[in-house]
């Protein structure tokens, strides 16, 4: 706030629109006809309103505002007419203020003052009038040229009321200044040597016959002030800048002095003794005076304090200060200090008013001090000290709630600490209560609280989101008292209240919700029996709370909670007396029908639970989740005493049906006891792991059902019995460590995962016989158990199930177990003996003997054994394969080793990671010093399946028998050392690289007569130099792979052949194939010959052959094909298919792969000699891509029929000429020549050709069509081809399909008599410059145009037959027309509707032209008609605008509007 210490009060008002009026106008009741303008005019000063023109004339300016007194003693305001401004004369306009006026008397007159002011009042005297509350400005703002706005005053007088014409006449004079120099003026200040009164309050006294007269009051001003602002104004030398004073009239007798200012504090003093007068309206010149400063002004400077107390009063500053001064008070002051009286002098002094403390705390406030241009010139700092003498107990009565914070100071609310309240309340209550920080203790007894329910965070605030137990409370009380009627206690009501000691519920109370109480220091807490809900958390984390109790009779139902996991896994569980650590003893009423997970978890001091016998509870609740959609998530656990560690005993009630899930897990309990008569009949899921201290516990025969984990880690269990339990969960017995014997109920099928894990004192494990699996770990580290317990049902022993049973020596492994796991006897470092007890079939996971030091003796008698690394880490050196074997092979292609082969070679050898370890621990010698591999004499052995002896490092040599029939993939990776081997004669099927990949060359063997199957690298690195498969149907990938020596292979000779990709790679001397007459199809996807040393591929003669797949190209990833000559032509038949692929190009993902693609040095294809040439494949493709060298296609004359699924057959190929010497060929696909770059020519003199869609789209270097006859040309056939300047096939189409010849380099073009149709855009062809429409007088076959057909520049048409379009154009609209002959005789629409400009000429014989033949055709300047022409139809030349004159035969009939629009002179022959 800002105080003028020359005024008493600021004057403010603002603009309220002209149509309302404001509420003074209509207090007044001594005026009757409100005036709604006046006009008015401007006394001028002889030799200067409101600002001077260059002439000394006032005129007015925008929003230039009066107060007029119309007939009345209240003031109205009045604004100058926007017509007006800047005029001497003009009219003012009544609008509405936001001043406040007080009603008046009648005035015979109406009196206006300049400028407005809502303090101005008017009184009259006889027939004079004198307006108070006028005050000239003692700070005048520079304006260039002229005086401030609003400094120069006029006051007006009409004849009467009813005068409307107000003459304003002035009331000060102007002491006008010029000044010369090169300084910039700050400010300007003038005095009178006789202290003159120039500025402040004054009144002006006028009538209707005499001029005004200004009268100065007695505490007006001596001196006025010209502020040139903080940047000042810049004197020159060349020309006086003029500055204007205005003052009222003034006589100084003694003179006047004058200090001129600059920005840097320099001044000049100028002073004048003679008598010098300012008269009403005139100027008073000085001369010109040159600005040269004498001296430098001392800076004011203010610095006081003032001292209150806490009363208040008056205060008085004094100061010393130059000119008027300013005192600016803070908004935050403005309340209790106030500035009451001022006086302007060169001693200053002012007068504070300061209003009593009534706080408790002492405050204080900076005045500001500026001068008067508005600078800072000191400070003035107020302090008050503060009300010491607070009451600190308090009653109050609140009668509307919500306003609590009313009837008490910030002081009593500072200071209170004891509150009784009475009244009515709410929740804007409690937070006035709560930010009491003295308060220790709330009486409430005497309240009606809002709904009769303590609302929610009543007490407490939101401290972070992060949880639902960060909460705070401001509230220091130590003890509460809640009111009679009261239901319910709201969630986190009181939470975060840590004085809480204690707390009087009332009876009448029912609820408590959820973290009411939390974080409380209560020490102890009664249960009303009216209470029936306890919701999770209420007195969590209540560490001082040592007694619980429940009224008699207590109608309590639920104690509830919950638990959660967030996404860091950390759990949280919220039981009502969860960490409650002082809390020893609690009796839970026998009402209760639900006790929530974890109500007294943590509770650290508790030693006994008292659940009475007549409980209603059925269960005894504990809570465990795993999120299985969270990879690596913390289990959820919850239980009713985790963490009672003092808690060594409980009974369970016998209606107690079920132990819940975690119920008792890490407690102190020692003993476990069953009332009489327990109806229990499950233990569920970690019930009591954890509990380290539990000794004795005796199931009772009701229990059926036992849950994963129950004891789990209970290391002091010693024995147990199970009678009657039926269902038994995983690590049930986990860690306990003191277990020695136990025994299994009789109808257990399945001991369950981990089920005795690390039970080191377990000697004895008695099971049924009923038992079919051991499952994962279930024994691992039982050190003390000396026989494996089996039974003649065991069908699996899973992985690790007796690991680390270190007393372990014999194990015999009974006739019915199908699979061992892995690990299953790892690291039993004291067996000696391994065996099998001849099954049908077995699986021996890897490493299952993995660090068994003491191992001597393995015997697998079994027919068929999956073998992973058995041996891996053992002692033994030698294995003998028993006679009864008839498969051996590893056990990770136990379900289909070959189907996993066949797909890629890559799956042996070339591993990394997981994966290589998962390849490795399968391999059955792995990691084992076996050098000795035999098998008994007479062995029954068939099949040697994948890595069969894989891993064998140290194996030189092996014989195998005879009898075998398959050898695996893989057989010998790894064996490193392995040089002699043999193949038996029978085998029939080889499925795989023998050895890996880095291995040497492997001897020479002969071929088996047998041999159907070679999987890929299935006869790698052979040292053979022929190889006779002519019984092999299929040879998969690189089947032939690194055979240095090999020139020679005898395929199959007939029947289906099937490929895998680059069969020969790296072998040098297969160089050509043929294949034989009798092979019918070649199968394959995977370029069998890419990547090899082939060049040649032909067929036997006679051949009969029929399909081929992806057998000669190739993709790019699969390697290049050095094919040169591929000659099929002995291949004749009906048919013949070439069937391709999409292949996986791997970063570049998908791509269409013909069974000609990447041939990249075939230079000569002699295709098949079939009847009908089928393409198939799954998608778009090109048949010969990446051929560069293959020039000329030629098509062989027996063919009749191409059919292609795909887009662009061969698109991308680099064939220039496609040649075909047949009398017919058909078509069938799409686009099946497309996108061919280097395609020239199309060679076809002998047929008749039917093509398909887009047959030739984009061929762009398309320029020699030679083809006898086409007889269609279908929607985009040559599409483009931008080369293709001429077109002379015979055509007998009957249809032009759309963009037939778009984008063609045609020039011209003859339409056929056959054609009837013609398409959008066929010939929408950039150099087209004349088309013919053959025919004769005599045609009479119409042939029908669609719009937008033709394109060109300087289309001439010659129409020698019936023709008709539709209702739009032919012709695209960017073309332009030269001429048009019509030569039939009927003239029907062509051009209707094309702007372009362009001539026609109807030939002589013609007699109609058709209705809207021209219509609309705005470009056509000249027509000539025939003088056979009979009849002009309706709209031929409607809207023809560039005709100008039309010559009609005298025989033609012209129908009314066949000149529509056209501005044509129509001469009439």
């Amino acid at each position: 706030m800002v105080i003028n210490i020359l005024l008493m009060k600021r004057i403010v008002y603002s603009v309220i629109s002209i149509v309302f009026l404001t509420s003074c106008v209509k207090e007044m009741s001594t005026v009757t006809d409100d005036i709604d303008s006046f006009d008015c005019s401007i006394e001028q000063i002889e030799n200067t309103r409101t600002q001077l023109d260059s002439y000394n004339n006032i005129r007015w300016e925008e929003e230039d505002r009066i107060i007029l007194f119309n007939g009345s003693t209240v003031g109205e305001c009045y604004q100058i007419a926007e017509e007006c401004v800047g005029q001497t004369s003009g009219r003012f306009v009544k609008i509405n203020v936001s001043d406040d006026f007080t009603s008046g008397t009648e005035v015979d007159n109406n009196i206006a003052y300049y400028p407005y002011s809502s303090v101005i009042r008017c009184a009259k005297s006889n027939s004079s009038y004198t307006l108070s509350g006028i005050a000239l400005p003692s700070v005048q703002d520079y304006a260039q040229q002229s005086f401030a706005p609003n400094s120069f005053p006029m006051i007006a007088i009409t004849t009467s009321v009813d005068d409307k014409q107000l003459k304003f006449r002035n009331i000060c004079g102007v002491l006008k200044l010029q000044l010369m120099g090169s300084d910039k003026v700050r400010k300007i200040i003038l005095k009178g040597n006789d202290n003159e009164l120039l500025s402040g309050a004054a009144s002006v006294g006028t009538s209707l016959n005499s001029l005004p007269v200004i009268t100065m009051a007695e505490n007006a001003l001596t001196e006025v002030t010209l502020d040139c602002g903080k940047e000042g104004v810049q004197l020159g030398m060349d020309e006086a800048t003029t500055f204007f004073f205005v003052v009222p009239p003034v006589a100084f007798k003694k003179g006047f002095s004058i200090r001129v200012v600059n920005v840097e504090g320099a001044y000049m003093e100028m002073n004048t003794t003679k008598l010098n007068t300012i008269s009403r309206s005139t100027i008073l010149k000085m001369p010109t005076i040159v600005f040269k400063p004498t001296g430098v002004e001392d800076k004011p400077s203010v610095d006081q304090e003032v001292f209150a107390d806490s009363e208040g009063g008056f205060y008085e500053v004094t100061f010393l200060s130059y000119g008027n001064s300013q005192v600016e008070i803070p908004d935050d002051a403005s309340e209790w200090i106030a500035l009451i009286d001022t006086r302007t002098m060169t001693e200053e002094k002012i007068v504070l008013e300061i209003a009593e403390n009534k706080t408790t705390e002492a405050r204080s406030a900076v005045l500001i001090v500026k001068d008067s241009c508005g600078e800072d010139i000191g400070q003035i700092v107020v302090y008050q000290t503060a009300d010491e003498e607070i009451q600190e107990q308090m009653s109050v009565y609140v009668e509307e709630m919500g306003t609590l914070c009313n009837m008490m100071t910030e002081d009593q609310k500072n200071a209170i600490k004891k509150l009784i309240v009475t009244g009515n309340i709410n929740a804007l209550d409690f937070k006035t209560i709560e930010a009491m920080p003295s308060l220790k203790e709330l009486d409430l007894s005497g309240v009606k609280v809002e709904a009769n329910i303590i609302p929610s965070m009543a007490m407490s605030e939101i401290a972070s989101t992060g949880s639902l137990e960060w909460y705070t409370s401001e509230s220091n009380i130590e003890k509460m008292i809640l009111p009679e009627g009261l239901i319910s206690i709201s969630e986190h009501a009181f939470n975060g209240m840590t004085s809480l000691r204690e707390v009087y519920l009332p009876t009448t109370l029912k609820q408590i919700k959820q973290f009411a109480f939390y974080g409380t220091s209560l020490e102890s807490v009664s249960i009303p029996a009216s209470v029936l809900i306890l919701e999770k958390a209420a007195f969590k984390k209540c560490e001082s709370l040592k007694n619980v109790s429940f009224e008699e009779g207590s109608k309590l139902m639920r104690i509830e909670s919950s638990a959660s996991n967030d996404a860091l896994g950390n759990t949280s569980s919220y039981g009502v007396f969860h960490s409650c650590t002082s809390l020893e003893k609690i009796t839970i009423p026998s009402s209760v029908s639900h006790l929530g997970v974890g109500t007294f978890n943590d509770c650290t001091s508790l030693k006994e639970i008292i659940i009475p016998d007549d409980t209603k509870l059925t269960s005894l609740e504990g809570y465990y989740y795993l999120d299985p959609n969270v990879l690596g998530a913390s289990p959820v656990t919850g239980g009713l005493v985790e963490g009672c560690w003092n808690l060594t005993d409980i009974r369970i009630p016998a209606k107690i049906k079920k132990i819940d899930q975690s119920a008792f897990m890490n407690s102190g309990l020692r003993t476990v006891a069953f009332a009489e008569g327990t109806q229990c009949s499950e233990i569920g899921d970690c019930s009591f792991s954890g509990c380290v201290y539990l000794e004795n516990i005796d199931i009772p025969v009701t229990v059926t059902t036992m849950g994963n984990k129950v004891f789990y880690g209970c290391i002091s269990l010693v024995s147990l019995d199970l009678t009657g339990v039926e269902v038994i969960g995983e690590s049930v017995f986990g860690g306990c460590t003191s277990l020695k014997y136990i025994a299994l109920p009789s109808n257990t099928e399945e001991i369950l995962p981990s089920s005795f894990y690390n039970c080191t004192s377990l000697e004895e494990c008695r099971i049924p016989d009923g038992l079919m699996k051991i499952g994962e770990k279930a024994f691992s580290g039982c050190t003390s158990l000396r026989n494996i317990p089996v039974s003649a049902s065991l069908l699996e022993i899973d992985d690790s199930a007796f690991e680390k049973c270190t007393s372990l020596t014999i194990v015999r492994i009974p006739a019915s177990v199908r699979r061992v796991g892995y690990r299953a006897f790892s690291k039993c470092t004291s067996l000696t003996e391994f065996s099998l007890d001849h099954q049908d079939e077995i699986a021996l996971d890897g490493n299952i003997l993995e660090f068994c030091s003491g191992l001597k003796n393995v015997n697998l008698c079994a027919k068929r054994i999956y073998v992973g690394s058995l041996f891996a880490e053992t002692p033994l050196s030698s294995i003998e394969i028993p006679a009864e074997v008839e498969f051996w092979g590893s056990s990770r292609f136990v379900k289909d080793a070959n189907a996993v082969i066949d797909n890629a070679y890559y799956e042996f050898g070339y591993h990394s990671g997981e994966d290589q370890w998962m390849n490795v621990i399968n391999m059955p010698f792995y990691e084992s010093v076996i050098s000795s591999v035999t098998f008994e004499s007479g062995s029954k052995l068939k099949e040697l399946g994948t890595w069969a002896f894989a891993g064998a490092e140290y194996l030189s040599s092996l014989t195998i028998p005879e009898t075998v029939e398959t050898i695996g993939a893989a057989m010998f990776e790894g064996c490193s050392t392995l040089l002699e081997w043999n193949i038996p004669s029978h085998v029939k099927k080889i499925t795989g690289p023998v050895y890996d990949a880095s291995s040497v060359l492997f001897p020479m063997v002969e071929s088996p007569e047998n041999l159907e199957y070679v999987g890929p690298m299935g006869l790698m690195k052979i040292c053979n130099s022929e190889l006779d498969l002519s019984n092999c149907t299929y040879l998969g990938n690189c089947a032939l792979y690194d055979c240095p020596y090999l020139s020679e292979v005898k395929w199959l000779s007939s029947g289906v052949l099937t490929l895998g990709n680059s069969i020969t790679l790296n072998t040098p001397n297969v160089t050509e194939v043929i294949i034989p007459a009798g092979i019918t199809s070649i199968d394959g996807n995977s370029a069998p010959f890419s990547w090899t040393a082939v060049t040649e591929v032909s067929c036997e003669p006679k051949s009969k052959l029929t399909e081929i797949g992806i057998c000669f190209g190739s993709s790019s990833l699969k390697g290049v094909s050095n094919i040169t000559t591929l000659d099929l032509s002995e291949a004749v038949s009906d048919s013949f298919t070439m069937k391709s692929v999409i292949g996986n190009l791997g970063g570049t993902g998908y791509r269409y792969i013909g069974v000609l693609s990447n041939m990249e040095k075939l230079s000569e294809l002699k295709l098949p000699r079939c009847v009908g040439l089928y393409i198939d494949g799954p998608d778009s493709g090109a048949e010969l891509r990446n051929t560069p060298n293959l020039k000329i296609l030629e098509i062989p004359e027996t063919v009749e029929m191409i059919t292609c699924n795909r887009y662009g057959l061969l698109s991308e190929s680099t064939v220039e000429e496609i040649h075909y010497l047949g009398s017919n060929i058909r078509f069938d696909g799409s686009a099946l020549f497309a996108e061919m770059p280097s395609l020239k020519k199309v060679y076809y003199p002998n047929a008749v050709v039917t093509i398909v869609n887009s047959m030739f789209r984009d061929c762009l270097s398309l320029c020699d069509v030679h083809i006898k006859e086409l007889d269609n040309l279908p929607s985009y056939s040559f599409y483009n081809c931008s080369s293709l300047t001429e077109f002379d096939c015979k055509l007998s189409a009957e249809i032009i399909e759309q963009d037939a010849f778009r984008g063609c380099g045609l020039s011209n073009f003859e339409i056929p008599e056959s054609v009837n149709v013609i398409e959008r855009g066929a010939f929408n062809c950039p150099s087209l410059r004349k088309v013919v429409f053959a025919g004769t007088e005599s045609s009479t076959n119409e042939i029908y145009v669609e719009k937008n057909v033709f394109n060109g520049t300087e289309l001439s048409f010659e129409i020698n037959r019936p023709l008709s379009s539709s209702s739009s154009s032919c012709v695209n609209s960017s073309a332009t027309v030269e001429s048009i002959a019509f030569n039939h005789h009927q003239v029907k629409s062509f051009m209707q509707g094309y702007t372009g400009r362009f001539k026609a000429v109807v030939s002589e014989g013609i007699t109609s032209i058709y209705n809207g033949a021209f219509q609309r055709c705005s470009g056509l300047y000249s027509i000539k008609l025939p003088k056979t022409l009979k009849q002009i139809c309706i709209n031929a030349f409607a809207d023809c605008t560039s005709l100008t004159e039309v010559i009609v035969p005298a025989s033609a009939e012209v129908a009314g509007s066949a000149f529509y629009n056209c501005p044509a002179n129509i001469i009439y022959e």
